[in-house]
């Protein structure tokens, strides 16, 4: 007797939805996961990147008799630049040019380099910002993208390595004003010998702040508070590296100023404030705290 052939069964509309409705799910719960994930890998990268900062910085600080590297170095010829250029370098292109950091050569002056380097935070926005160096209306807040951008550091003809060009995704705490001897930032331009400071004159190096998340100098009571910029953790978050050499990260709503518009700097960064109860415990940004 013949035996005729076993039909096969196939999916019913019913189970193939289903199996859609289940990898769907699974879809939305690992999602989050992942983006968590990759975010946390942004961060770490970018602690990375301040560290690095902080052990090129201790170098030269070690080859320059204890001298911190400077925010810049004023060049009174270039007052009317591109950009607000004043300085014939910064301490960018102190740690560029002096070789205590490598970074890509031959860099556009309007495109950034797409290649990793360490003055890219990796939560940063990959363009070129259009801010001034004596430009204090922007950025509008903390959360504004032109201090999640790059700021191009150009050397003059008179600096370390003349024509350099490094985009830096960081900010320095630092002072414009070389001449007044009560500037409470710990780093300062420069001129000649005018501004310099020591370590040993960092009384907290673990509680100091160095570099920070943002774009140019903080310039604490005169220029833009929000060049503190927060771009981890969708935009709530943002590293900080101390003159000790580590780098952590904080809530923005926690620092000075907060997470929407820090200004004015004057009051944000005065020292009635940051003696406060609400900030006192938190990290250090004048050298008279």
């Amino acid at each position: 007797m013949q035996m005729s052939p076993r039909r096969r069964r196939g999916f019913t509309l019913v189970e193939l939805l289903v199996v859609i409705g289940i990898i769907a799910l699974l879809i939305s719960i690992l999602l989050p996961a992942l983006s968590k994930a990759k975010e946390a890998s942004r961060v770490a990268k970018c602690l990375s990147n301040l560290r690095q900062m902080g052990m090129a910085a201790a170098s030269y600080t070690a080859e320059n008799k204890g001298y911190l590297v400077p925010a810049d170095v004023l060049d009174p010829a270039l007052t009317s630049e591109p950009n607000g250029r004043v300085w014939s370098d910064t301490w960018v292109t102190i740690l560029v040019g002096m070789k205590f950091l490598g970074y890509p050569a031959k860099v556009d002056p309007v495109v950034p380099p797409s290649e990793d380097n360490v003055f890219h935070c990796p939560s940063g926005i990959l363009e070129q910002s259009n801010i001034t160096s004596i430009n204090n209306g922007l950025p509008l807040t903390r959360q504004d993208a032109q201090g999640a951008m790059g700021y191009l550091n150009e050397a003059s003809s008179k600096g370390v390595q003349p024509g350099l060009r490094v985009y830096s995704w960081y900010g320095i705490n630092a002072a414009a004003d070389s001449t007044t001897p009560t500037i409470p930032e710990p780093c300062r331009r420069v001129t000649g010998m005018d501004g310099f400071v020591k370590m040993s004159q960092i009384r907290r190096s673990s509680e100091m702040v160095f570099v920070f998340d943002g774009i140019l100098g903080l310039h604490l009571q005169r220029t833009n508070a929000n060049r503190l910029n927060a771009r981890h953790n969708r935009q709530t978050a943002t590293n900080i590296l101390f003159f000790d050499g580590h780098a952590d990260t904080f809530p923005t709503k926690g620092l000075p100023g907060g997470l929407g518009d820090a200004n004015p700097a004057v009051t944000t960064f005065g020292l009635a404030n940051l003696q406060s109860s609400q900030y006192a415990g938190g990290p250090k940004w004048r050298l008279d705290q």
